[in-house]
């Protein structure tokens, strides 16, 4: 597979994402094409597959097994992937797996950097360079790899998460309050440095003792809180239904929709104005 013209790129997903990223290949003038869902009308055969699915492991399997029929035999596979790992994937499949890829991007597509490549040990380095350089050269990404199968970005939100449903549930703050400590602290520096740069700059010392008092406290809740589950099971989801956390107006997701697209291309300056060179500054024993 290549990054030339003469790749044939497929995109398979029904969500904001996966229209963005067909939007991109087509703007740069590659064969790609959309499928909302995998059909019997596939009948090409590609070098390059995008899937977003449910995080389910029987669907991403028949996905692959359908798949087959239709890619080269050196054809790479991109999985979106959050709580499964792509290990649990590769070891049921009957073929050869190691061009098969979890690759996650984020909501708005076009203006973040973000995209996080997941490997195992039999994914083969001629499919990741390939795959990076297609992320770097054509979807504009700066892509990072994750091994040993799952997701950085979902691990380090889901220990996020837990942890702001602990402070609200055991009432030390409220649901307000938590956001407002994530967007005026934790907002201001993570996109200029991420956290451990950003020790490095604080001072790791510091960091040292409060970790070594607060680790201890911090939450190792195996379930979710009662109040947030009964908040989805009465259908409370968000901006689409009007209620979620917070009350909304009709109209309101349109408006948020618009106003996260344009922050995040002002965040986006900001990133590449302040870029930092973390493979130039590492040094890790």
């Amino acid at each position: 597979m290549s990054t030339s013209l003469r790749s044939k790129i497929l995109i398979v997903g029904e969500n904001s994402i996966s229209n963005q990223l067909f939007q991109k290949f087509e703007n740069n003038n590659i064969d790609v094409k959309g499928f909302r869902k995998l059909t019997e009308k596939i009948v090409e055969d590609f070098d390059l597959v995008f899937i977003d699915s449910e995080d389910d492991i029987i669907i991403k399997l028949n996905q692959i097994n359908f798949l087959n029929q239709f890619t080269k035999e050196n054809a790479i596979i991109c999985l979106n992937i959050e709580a499964i790992n792509l290990k649990i994937i590769q070891n049921n499949l009957n073929s050869y797996n190691g061009n098969i890829f979890g690759v996650n991007f984020n909501h708005p597509f076009s203006p973040s950097k973000f995209m996080e490549i997941i490997i195992t040990e039999v994914n083969q380095q001629i499919y990741l360079d390939k795959l990076l350089e297609v992320g770097k050269n054509i979807l504009d990404k700066d892509p990072y790899v994750v091994n040993q199968g799952i997701s950085a970005r979902a691990y380090m939100l889901a220990a996020m998460t837990r942890e702001a449903f602990f402070l609200v549930d055991n009432g030390y703050a409220n649901v307000e309050s938590v956001d407002r400590a994530c967007r005026n602290d934790a907002g201001y520096y993570m996109p200029f440095t991420g956290n451990f740069l950003y020790m490095d700059l604080m001072g790791t010392v510091a960091y040292a003792l409060v970790m070594k008092d607060l680790n201890p406290e911090l939450s190792k809740c195996q379930d979710l809180p009662k109040w947030f589950i009964e908040k989805v099971k009465m259908g409370k989801s968000g901006m689409k239904t009007l209620n979620g956390f917070y009350q909304y107006e009709n109209g309101d997701l349109e408006k948020w929709e618009i106003l996260i697209t344009e922050f995040s291309k002002d965040v986006n300056k900001l990133i590449k104005k302040y870029d930092q060179k973390y493979l130039e500054m590492m040094y890790h024993e």
